[in-house]
């Protein structure tokens, strides 16, 4: 079901918009590289994340 307007839950997800996000996440991953390590125990330190927008809903439809 779908409302349109103030009546319902969440907002729903644009799929152009989680598909960039989804993307973004993709690239960030497979070109990410830590220097600088070396073997041994212990841990890298905290990832940066993804730049840009994590918005990925519509500011008018809401589903429930």
């Amino acid at each position: 079901m779908v409302h349109i307007g103030g009546a319902a839950g969440d907002f729903l997800a644009l799929a152009g918009l989680v598909k960039d996000r989804l993307d973004a996440i993709q690239t960030w991953t497979s070109t990410h590289v830590h220097t600088g390590v070396t073997m041994g125990v212990g841990t890298s330190g905290t990832a940066v994340g993804v730049t840009g927008s994590n918005e990925v809903k519509a500011t008018k439809v809401k589903g429930v």
